[in-house]
C-alpha cells in the first residue's frame, strides 16, 4: 500500500512519540524520577509572568498517563497494530475524563485575596494543552485508516475530548475571573486546529466515517473558538 504524505507525517511523530514513550513512565502507571511536577509557562501561564506555575498533583498525574497513553497509541496506529491502539484510545478517554474531572474540582476552589497563585488557572491551562494535542493529533490518524472499529474509537476520543474542553470552557467564562489574559493567549489554538482539521479533509486518504469524523470535529473547534473568542477575544 502506498503511504501517503500524511501518513509519512504521522509516522515521524509517532517515531518520535515513541523515543518519548521509551525514556517516559509507561501507560503501566509507574512513577519515576522524571515524572516531575507538569507546569505551564508562555501561553499556558495564567499569570501571564513568563514563569512557571505548577499544576496540582490530581491534575497532573492523569495530564501525565494522558500524554503517555497518547505516545503509546500513536506508535500502535503507525505500525497498524489495531488492537493494541483500540486499548490505548479507550485508557487515554479514562485520564482525559480524570483530568478534567480534576480540573473542574480545581475551578470549584475560591482562592484567598491574598492568594498571588490561584489553583485554577494553571490546571485549566495544562488540560487545554493536552485536549489541544490531542485534537491535532488524531485528526491525521484518520489517514488510510479502513478498520471502521478504529475510525470509531477516533471520533469517539475526539468527541469526549471536545465535549468537556467546551464544558470547562463554559464554566470559566461563568466564573469571569482569573482567566482574561491566559485564555486570550490561547485563542490561536482554535486556529491551528481548524487549519490542521481543514488539510486532513483536503489532502488525506479518508475511508468509511472518516471525513464524517473530520467534519464533526472541525465544526465542534469551530463552535467552541466562537465562543472562546466572543468571551476572551477583546472584541466590544
Amino acid at each position: 500500500m502506498n503511504v501517503t504524505h500524511t501518513q509519512a507525517r504521522v509516522l515521524v511523530l509517532g517515531l518520535a512519540a515513541a523515543c518519548l514513550a521509551a525514556a517516559s513512565p509507561t501507560p503501566g502507571r509507574s512513577a519515576s524520577a522524571a515524572d516531575s511536577t507538569p507546569s505551564v509557562a508562555g501561553p499556558m501561564n495564567a499569570l501571564g509572568d513568563g514563569e512557571q506555575t505548577p499544576v496540582a498533583g490530581s491534575v497532573s498525574a492523569p495530564l501525565r498517563r494522558a500524554r503517555n497513553t497518547l505516545a503509546a497509541a500513536e506508535v500502535q496506529i503507525v505500525r497498524r497494530r489495531y488492537g493494541l491502539a483500540l486499548d490505548a484510545l479507550r485508557e487515554l478517554r479514562v485520564d482525559l475524563i480524570q483530568a478534567h474531572a480534576a480540573g473542574m474540582a480545581q475551578l470549584a476552589i475560591r482562592p484567598a485575596d491574598d492568594d498571588e497563585d490561584p489553583p485554577g488557572p494553571p490546571a485549566v491551562f495544562a488540560i487545554f494543552g493536552i485536549e489541544h494535542r490531542v485534537t491535532v493529533r488524531l485528526a491525521g490518524w484518520f489517514d488510510g485508516a479502513q478498520t471502521e472499529e478504529v475510525l470509531s474509537e477516533i471520533r469517539r476520543t475526539l468527541r469526549i475530548t471536545h465535549a468537556r474542553r467546551d464544558a470547562m470552557l463554559h464554566a470559566i467564562i461563568r466564573r469571569e475571573d482569573d482567566f482574561g489574559d491566559g485564555m486570550a493567549d490561547e485563542l490561536p489554538t482554535y486556529d491551528t486546529e481548524v487549519a490542521v482539521i481543514r488539510r486532513a479533509l483536503d489532502e488525506d486518504e479518508l475511508f468509511g466515517s472518516a471525513r464524517f469524523g473530520l467534519e464533526s470535529a472541525l465544526a465542534r473547534v469551530q463552535a467552541t473558538q466562537a465562543k472562546a473568542t466572543r468571551a476572551f477575544g477583546g472584541e466590544e
